[in-house]
């Protein structure tokens, strides 16, 4: 026998197939504040929530209630509420960036959704799950898979007429092209996405659409189309104005900051810096958006310093590099974290603190090597190489006190960052490690953040180190960055003030050899 729905809750449902979700989420609010409503009708509210939310972009209440969902279909034996529930979660965890648990969430989803018929409410659900997997894929580097998924998800939606899941397959498809570097086919889907968008009639207020015109204004300031994109930007402002949503509001932020960013005006360039200020400083609701705002945010200071020369724009820039360091260790992002670590270097040569450039070299490279990233792991190798071999120069520049300019220039600090905005799609691609989700008892090693599962050394100071790390210490200066006690008791510490001094010694006997 087929339970009987509240005509309340199939309005809400009709309204959030349609796009409307502002409208649904009132609608709901109203039905909740009737009262008396069964133990089903509470479930079905929560489920409700969870989806909606997710639509707002609010993926913290999304989980909410999606977990609160989760635990009472269980109790009330209601698979299908249950698979909405992670359904919404897995979404919402891979909106705030937590691929892994988003990933568990989404096998979780996959063993339930077996169990039932292909009926069309069975394919709403079938085309939703493909389209997380095929965002899940792309942010882990998987073209292959990512497109699969995003296909299958875009022909389950078509079948079914889901209008608002056509668009926003089509809006990732072309995001999946533009992570890939295929820039004209990425446009292509996401001009079809906006078309189809105003095809099918959908909410103008709708986050949907500010999605799709974030994407497109990336593609179109990559692809250089310049006088497309302040078209664009115009029309993205009037429509996220009239959305009364915080994250469709910063989206339109963060893209309006990059076409500034593309002015050749001075004026332009500080709106820019202006603005990707305020994002950082908000409650971020996209970790995508926070990546971005960093990223530039150093470009648009390094570009400054290289200009100006001037000590005082380094040290607005450093503290940015920081945050955008322990942001990348927070979320897992070891590509970019191995990245900050070159960058950061070179901002230490500048300030001709070699003991710290070191560092973070090495830092980067055990990172980088830890997690397989192996070109850059070379990369930063080669580098710290080239530092070697003009070590002596280096130390001169500190005993001279050498112009700021001779050090930006020998630095490379603007390669460093124009490097990072090329291969940015690359900075938020999270580790493979299944075991990157820290428990009580785990030990993450100080230099590479990998998990140890093996050998591990244990300072006095109880700061932990993997083998590796331990091993390229012990060979390098063999002491501990914490309390400068020795790696291995059994050979002498190496400081890099001493070797740095060595250096200056050398120099100043040659001299003094010379004048005799």
């Amino acid at each position: 026998m087929t339970e009987s729905k509240p005509q309340e809750l199939i309005i809400i449902e009709k309204l959030y197939r349609d796009g409307k979700f502002s409208e649904a989420f009132t609608t709901l609010q109203d039905f909740e504040k009737k009262g008396n409503l069964t133990e089903i009708e509470q479930l079905s509210c929560k489920v409700l929530r969870s989806k909606i939310f997710n639509r707002l972009g609010d993926y913290k209440s999304a989980i909410e209630f999606a977990e609160r969902a989760y635990q009472e279909s269980q109790k009330l034996n209601r698979n299908i509420d249950a698979l909405d529930a992670l359904l919404a979660k897995s979404n919402a965890l891979f909106m705030l960036g937590n691929l892994n648990r988003c990933f568990e969430t989404l096998e979780q989803s996959e063993a339930l959704i077996k169990s039932f018929d292909n009926s069309k409410e069975i394919k709403y659900r079938m085309s939703y799950l493909a389209k997380v997997k095929g965002n899940f894929y792309m942010f882990r580097g998987n073209k292959k898979l990512a497109l699969k998924n995003m296909e299958l998800a875009l022909s389950i939606s078509v079948e079914i007429q889901d209008y608002i899941t056509i668009v926003i397959c089509l809006n990732n498809l072309a995001l999946v092209f533009h992570v890939f570097g295929q820039l004209d086919r990425a446009l292509v889907f996401v001009e079809r996405g906006i078309t189809q968008y105003d095809k099918f009639e959908l909410d103008r207020k709708s986050l949907a659409l500010a999605f799709l015109y974030s994407t497109w204004l990336t593609i179109l300031l990559d692809l250089e189309d310049i006088e497309k994109a302040e078209e664009c930007i115009r029309d993205f402002e009037r429509i996220s104005g009239s959305m009364d949503n915080k994250l469709a509001i910063q989206l339109f932020k963060v893209q309006k900051a990059l076409v500034l960013k593309k002015s050749l005006r001075a004026r332009h360039r500080i709106e820019s810096e202006d603005i990707l200020r305020q994002v950082l400083q908000e409650d971020t609701l996209l970790f995508e958006n926070k990546l971005i705002a960093y990223i530039n945010l150093c470009d648009l200071f390094i570009v400054e310093l290289s200009f100006t020369k001037d000590m005082s724009v380094l040290d607005e820039l450093k503290p940015y590099i920081t945050q955008m360091h322990e942001f990348a260790e927070s979320q897992h992002f070891f590509y970019l974290l191995a990245e900050s670590c070159l960058l950061q270097a070179k901002v230490s040569l500048i300030t001709l603190d070699l003991k710290e450039a070191r560092r973070f070299l090495i830092q980067g490279q055990q990172i980088a090597e830890r997690h397989g990233y192996n070109k850059l792991s070379q990369k930063i190798s080669s580098e710290h190489e080239e530092l070697l071999k003009k070590f002596d120069a280096w130390v001169n520049l500190k005993e001279s006190k050498a112009p700021m300019a001779e050090r930006i220039e020998l630095a490379q600090l603007d390669v460093q960052i124009e490097r990072m905005l090329k291969n940015r799609d690359k900075l938020h691609v999270k580790t493979h490690e299944e075991q990157v989700t820290v428990h009580k008892d785990t030990k993450i090693c100080l230099i590479c953040k990998g998990v140890i599962s093996g050998f591990t050394f244990i300072c006095d100071c109880d700061v932990v180190y993997c083998q590796n790390c331990a091993q390229a210490l012990t060979n390098l200066e063999n002491a501990c960055w914490v309390c400068n006690a020795p790696i291995d008791a059994t050979k002498p510490v190496k400081p890099y003030e001493e070797s740095e001094i060595g250096v200056s010694d050398k120099n100043s006997e040659k001299k003094s050899k010379n004048a005799n």
